[in-house]
């Protein structure tokens, strides 16, 4: 933390969130004290964002937070470089750092600085490699591919041998073994000697949404490489990279981004084949499940987007799995499916069946409603009756999941003719079933109601318990002694809780009383969530019934998980007996 939390609530009460909102949002409206307005970080046509006296929260996507976390949001700028920007903006002069902090930034900065340095010293090499005569069997491989050297050359794409050549440069360049390690470019045996992580492979540098190198990816070129030896081989994260937070070739398909599709593919050869081939709006997630950061940043960009994952089981479920978070960040979303027997991917489709045909099937691309309706029906012969009926069981857990009315109602037409039923039957069997979940969901939330006087002593759930234990550390302090005794990180479940303590923690390590502000250090996404969760605690008393009802939930919650994992491993140690 490099500014005293007394400083930022200084700077914080010198701009109100409504003006400071109304630069960037527009139809901005008064609702009684406070306003209203078309949610800025995902496509609306009714507005849900709701501007407070010192936050903000949409309650459509989630995005929310303070002055701060707006501008980090809109700018995807650090939380050092919000400060500054409001500091500009209000004309107050920053304090200067402690010694000790200016310290720890001038190393992080330098840290970051050496890094991406680094990094682009071994893209070079790579570079290089593919192109000498060492690099023959990378090359090769491209050129199997398909890939263009072009579009070899657009992505920066290289080659790693079987030798301690790279090593030996970096060395003799001045950078040290610890470094390189960092780097995740080498590895150390239990000597101390260094080894290459990446050996016979084509590099593939990944880049930040701004081109610089984050990280590698490298794919072998082995015909028969060992069962030890994985196909693709990926950096780990670092102060300059995380997998959830970038986008394979998002900094050159953000130039294209208004050419309509925008492309999201599985993995980095799809994208470079599909750029080779012309479309140059391709991007992929990096070896991680899509995340809503991702979204966020492909919302900056575009408002629709087209899915072309692999044509496989996996495929099919990770689609369905990036769908709903696409959709709650404002992105609408089709789906671009590859005929069985013509291909697993797109980069293999482009081979075989050339751009043309691929162009093709972007032409035929349809909303997922549409394609996951075939799937239910998939190897069924709605001839006969079994079959019509359990398609309809499948088709009506679809239907209740679209929101769209006209929708809905133009897909129930469509099955009710297919499984021979009228559409007002089907349509009575979705209501049935919508109208179930809405009377479970008002029954849990009367029931909720009725237990008041417990809730102001008990958290809801574990998650509820988890953020109040984070609330007493910041609002009441002197409860922290009991708290250390008593809570581990293993208690945490949530990520993002945990990853809030593990700061706090660390605080109080250094001899520093935790505070709001520490964490600024995670995702602006986790932080929106960790101040809302903090409101929300904060509305309960701070009493040590409370405190030792949320304790206890957490201790038994995880002694609870431990034993659902134990007694899983001895039901398979049954089964194999």
């Amino acid at each position: 933390m490099f500014y005293p939390p007394e400083f930022l609530d200084q700077l914080k009460s010198k701009v109100r969130m409504s003006d400071l909102m109304s630069r960037y949002v527009s139809g901005m409206k008064r609702s009684g004290s406070d306003y209203v307005c078309l949610c800025p970080f995902h496509a609306e046509k009714t507005p849900s964002c709701h501007i407070y006296a010192d936050h903000f929260h949409c309650y459509g996507c989630g995005a929310g937070g303070d002055a701060f976390n707006f501008l980090r949001l809109k700018g995807n700028v650090s939380f050092k470089e919000a400060v500054l920007q409001l500091c500009r903006e209000t004309g107050t002069t920053p304090p200067s750092m402690s010694p000790e902090d200016e310290r720890r930034e001038n190393e992080r900065t330098h840290h970051r600085k050496r890094l991406l340095e680094l990094n682009e010293t071994i893209t070079k090499y790579y570079e290089y490699r593919l192109y000498s005569a060492s690099g023959a069997a990378g090359g090769q491989y491209l050129t199997k591919r398909g890939i263009s050297p072009d579009t070899a050359k657009q992505f920066r794409l290289g080659f790693a041998g079987d030798d301690a050549e790279l090593t030996d440069i970096l060395v003799n360049s001045g950078y040290s073994h610890n470094e390189l390690i960092q780097a995740f470019v080498c590895k150390a045996r239990d000597n101390g000697q260094l080894y290459e992580v990446f050996r016979n492979r084509v590099m593939f540098p990944i880049s930040d949404v701004n081109g610089q190198i984050v990280g590698f990816s490298g794919r072998t070129v082995l015909a028969d490489p060992p069962d030890w030896e994985p196909k693709y081989k990926n950096s780990g994260e670092t102060i300059c990279y995380t997998k959830g937070e970038h986008l394979y070739g998002l900094n050159l398909a953000k130039t294209s981004a208004k050419q309509s599709p925008f492309l999201i593919a599985e993995g980095n050869l799809d994208v470079v084949s599909l750029h080779s081939a012309g479309f140059n709006t391709a991007v992929a997630a990096l070896g991680t499940a899509f995340t809503d950061r991702q979204a966020l940043l492909i919302r900056k960009y575009v408002d629709e987007v087209t899915l072309c994952y692999d044509n496989d089981n996996a495929g099919r479920a990770a689609t369905s799995k990036t769908l709903p978070i696409l959709e709650k960040c404002g992105v609408r979303c089709k789906i671009l499916r590859i005929p069985d027997g013509r291909g697993k991917d797109p980069d293999e489709y482009i081979r075989i069946h050339g751009a043309d045909g691929f162009r093709e099937l972007l032409a035929n691309t349809r909303n997922p409603s549409a394609v996951f309706l075939d799937d239910a029906k998939n190897g069924l012969n709605l001839d006969e009756p079994a079959a019509r009926v359990e398609y309809l069981n499948k088709a009506t857990d679809i239907l209740t999941k679209i929101a769209n009315k006209s929708e809905r109602a133009v897909y129930i037409s469509e099955v009710a003719a297919e499984c021979r039923v009228s559409a007002e039957l089907l349509s009575g069997q979705i209501e049935n079933a919508t109208g179930g979940k809405v009377k479970y969901e008002k029954r849990r939330l009367e029931n909720a109601t009725s237990q008041t006087a417990v809730t102001n002593i008990r958290a809801t759930n574990n998650t509820d318990s988890e953020a109040a234990i984070l609330a007493f550390m910041l609002y009441a302090p002197d409860f922290i002694g009991d708290i250390m005794a008593k809570i581990t990180e293993e208690c945490f479940s949530d990520s993002v809780f945990k990853a809030v303590w593990q700061i706090f923690v660390k605080l109080l390590a250094d001899g520093v009383e935790p505070n709001e502000y520490a964490a600024q250090e995670l995702p602006p996404k986790d932080t929106a969530k960790f101040a809302a969760a903090m409101r929300k605690s904060r509305e309960i008393p701070f009493t040590k019934e409370r405190l030792s009802s949320c304790v206890h939930r957490l201790k038994k919650n995880s002694v609870a998980e431990s034993t659902d994992i134990m007694s899983i491993i001895n039901r398979t140690k049954i089964r194999k007996s």
